[in-house]
This record gives C-alpha cells, sequence and structure tokens, in this order.
C-alpha cells in the first residue's frame, strides 16, 4: 500500500532530511524500538522502563495503570504496522521494566494527570522518537502542519505520523536485513481507523 499521493513529496523530504543530517548515524545506531522488537525473534515484545523521579510512593494499582496506559499508547502507532510491508508480527506487548536504555522522558506528574487521557501527546510524541521519527523543530515538510512529531501541533497520530512510522520500517527493514526486496510496501490489510487525520 502506497502512502496518499498529497503525503508523498512531504515523507520524502522527511527521509531524504534525516538521511542527509544523520548520514551514518541514521543506519549506524544499533538500538531503535525497532531492533529491540526484532531482537525478540518472534516474542513480539518492547521493554519499558518507568524510572519513578519522586518520595512519593506509587500504589500497585498505580503500576498497573501506568503498564495499561502505556501499553495502549504504543499501540495507537503499532497498529499502523500489523499486516503492513512484511511487518513480522501481529501483536507487539509492552512490557514495563527496570534496565532501559534512555529514550523518552514524560514528566512524572504530566503522566500521572493524563492516566486516563485517550491520547498522551507527549508520550506519543516520545514514542515516535523511540522508532527513530525526528522532531521537526526547524523546518516543516511540504503541505502538512498538523503531526504529532511536529510539537505541539497535533494531540494524536495523525495519517502523515503513521506513515513516516511505515516509511521507517520500509526502509530500516532492509537496511537491516530483516526483508529483502523492493521498498515499494505491500499489504495486505487495510489501514485502521481510530480517528488519526
Amino acid at each position: 500500500m502506497e502512502p496518499p499521493s498529497n503525503l508523498a513529496t512531504p515523507l520524502k523530504q522527511v527521509w531524504d532530511h534525516c538521511l542527509a543530517t544523520y548520514s551514518d548515524g541514521l543506519f549506524g545506531f544499533k538500538n531503535y524500538g525497532w531492533d529491540q522488537i526484532m531482537a525478540t525473534k518472534g516474542f513480539s515484545s518492547i521493554n519499558v522502563c518507568v524510572r519513578w523521579e519522586s518520595s512519593v510512593s506509587v500504589t500497585e494499582a498505580q503500576r498497573t495503570q501506568v503498564a495499561q496506559t502505556l501499553n495502549k499508547q504504543y499501540q495507537k502507532w503499532f497498529q499502523y504496522l500489523y499486516g503492513y510491508d512484511g511487518f513480522p508480527f501481529s501483536e507487539i506487548k509492552v512490557n514495563v521494566v527496570e534496565c532501559c536504555d534512555w529514550g523518552q522522558q514524560v514528566g512524572r506528574e504530566y503522566y500521572m494527570n493524563n492516566l486516563n487521557t485517550e491520547n498522551i501527546h507527549i508520550l506519543l510524541h516520545e514514542i515516535g522518537h523511540t522508532y527513530g521519527l525526528d522532531d521537526f523543530y526547524d523546518w516543516t515538510p511540504t503541505g502538512v502542519s498538523n503531526f504529532i512529531m511536529l510539537a505541539g501541533s497535533a494531540a494524536q497520530v495523525t495519517e502523515f505520523d503513521y506513515w513516516m512510522l511505515r516509511n521507517w520500517w520500509t526502509e530500516l527493514s532492509r537496511n537491516r536485513g530483516w526483508q529483502t526486496g523492493s521498498s515499494n510496501p505491500t499489504t495486505t490489510t487495510t489501514t485502521p481507523n481510530d480517528g488519526a487525520e
């Protein structure tokens, strides 16, 4: 499945910008969320460390709710990969563990105050970074102005965001040798519709 024609140019601009900006570092970095998922060898899970930076105790109920909320927010990204371009998993579990590679930072108070929020937009933005998606502080691709990776412009994962995520999968999966063939992706399922723009 190809991206909508109105997103083809901005998606190419984003990918070209990443290649030009990060050169060898783009493919040389081996600890993207993608690498972590593929290292599970079919167990389809990702481990997330939650560091509690407070002297305030956290209850068992809060720990459970934090884990459930993390899983829900991650699924807002993963749903666009299931069945897409040879992505080998139909479900990815999110496990809360202790040891980690720092990658996402969300303030404790913000997170706890938003546990019951449908889209925890700062967390969604940070999850995008886990999968290689860049910030857009100094430029914006042509024709798109509202997407979660453009901080403050969207409160949910948008169509442009999930196509950037899919583009990363397409390019990185071939670079890493997780799959071969053309970079023109195909899918056997329909695109989820959860209200993403």
